[in-house]
């Protein structure tokens, strides 16, 4: 029974194995929305804002309260008398120089803020996501190419090892190649803890297993659209709205303060279901209360000018932002632009030394050149490749960048945790 089992759990494993698809971009950075701490946290922050704001709307209802209290007064002729009231107190502000509507108003605008930079936030660990993806696929590609060099290598010693054999090569040869083979080799070490560095970072980064198969369909050809597309979109960036939106909560900010030197009235009532003492019989009450600030010392000028000075602030981070926000979008595009022209070029550069390759490979079956000109050539046309297969990733992920700058990334719902 336990084989049987055993037999089992194999089969469900290879199948499992063999079903699992590999990855993409915007799964990763699903994964990274959906199941790490960055997307919880976000929303974490989210719902504060929200509770502020519920909180401030409370202020603008009328209070109700249970008040209770017990005293000893003085009596006409029996000197003291026992006293004791519950009543039921609502109490309603009717007029404070608009402090609370601006309070909430403010609040609401500072939830709006959150919002923005929640999606800021996800702009950002989409490009975090993309840099460690395609840093994993670029370490992929070169580990292959690595492995690709290290075969031709090989084959080109034993090739020298017959010609030595019959007199065609000199053992110096063989130990120039053996000498590559050997830093080579130690290259790819090199390779495969860059690659186990890349995927324990993506890891983190997503909460997917560091073992899974990178899908490399995202880095297909590429297609940029015009700088002034970026640019547009640059100007919806939700930082910059983020910080627009700041700017109104500071601007409300500073009516608050200053709503604190004007008078206040309030209306408030109670109901007495128990009263005794020298009121017992009135069961009731209502009034309008006035209350005007007459000194305070300069206390509300001060908190009127730190508001005006944050509001100044929140002014001139607005205009900070929106400079770098279209500064790093113009860095961004031009490294692109640049990689695209130079991945044209070397996707020639790998042509050509294929060909030249080629050729030497037939001028070497006749001695027509030397050994040390066919392992220049091969050299020449395996870097080409890996510079080629190196800057294809590159751009993709600059590309990423790109996108997340103007945080024209993919939405995603996060789910509570």
């Amino acid at each position: 029974m336990k084989t049987l089992c055993s037999v089992c759990s194999f089969f469900a494993i290879f199948a499992a194995v063999l079903s699992a698809k590999p990855l993409m971009l915007e799964s990763a950075y699903k994964a990274a929305v959906e199941k790490t701490e960055f997307g919880a946290i976000q929303t974490a922050q989210k719902k504060q804002f929200e509770a502020r704001t519920e909180k401030a709307k409370a202020g603008l209802s009328p209070l109700l309260s249970l008040q209770s209290g017990y005293a000893l007064q003085g009596a006409s002729g029996s000197g003291y008398a026992d006293s004791f009231m519950l009543a039921l107190n609502v109490t309603h502000p009717l007029y404070d120089g608009g402090a609370l509507s601006a309070l909430y108003e403010q609040a609401k605008k500072l939830e709006r803020s959150k919002d923005y930079q929640l999606l800021a936030s996800r702009a950002e660990l989409y490009a975090l996501v993309a840099a460690c993806f395609y840093a994993v696929e670029a370490a992929e590609k070169d580990k292959k190419n690595i492995e690709a060099i290290i075969k031709q290598t090989k084959e080109m010693i034993e090739e020298l090892k017959k010609r030595q054999f019959i007199g065609k090569a000199k053992h110096s040869e063989v130990l120039m190649v053996q000498a590559q083979l050997s830093v080579l080799e130690s290259d790819l070490e090199g390779a495969v803890r860059t690659i186990n560095t890349s995927r324990e970072e993506f890891s983190f980064i997503t909460g997917i297993s560091k073992n899974v198969e990178i899908d490399s369909r995202d880095s297909g050809a590429i297609e940029a659209k015009e700088l002034k597309f970026y640019l547009e979109a640059a100007v919806k960036h939700p930082d910059i709205l983020a910080l627009e939106t700041a700017l109104e909560a500071a601007r409300m900010e500073t009516e608050l303060q200053a709503a604190g030197s004007l008078p206040g009235v309030s209306l408030t009532g109670n109901f007495y279901p128990v009263r005794t003492g020298a009121l017992a019989g009135i069961n009731w009450d209502a009034g309008l209360a006035l209350n005007i600030k007459l000194f305070d010392s300069g206390n509300i000028g001060f908190r009127v000018k730190e508001a005006a000075n944050k509001e100044r602030e929140a002014a001139l981070n607005l205009e900070k932002k929106k400079k770098q926000t279209a500064s790093v979008v113009n860095a961004v595009y031009d490294r692109l632009k640049s990689l695209l022209e130079q991945i044209n070029k070397l996707k020639t550069a790998v042509e050509m030394s294929e060909k030249n390759y080629q050729e030497q490979k037939k001028d070497y079956e006749f001695s027509l050149v030397t050994n040390i000109e066919v392992l220049q050539a091969m050299n020449s046309l395996q870097s080409a490749k890996r510079s080629l297969d190196r800057f294809g990733v590159e751009a993709h992920s600059a590309l990423a960048a790109l996108l997340s700058s103007v945080a024209l990334v993919p939405i995603i719902e996060n789910k509570e945790r």
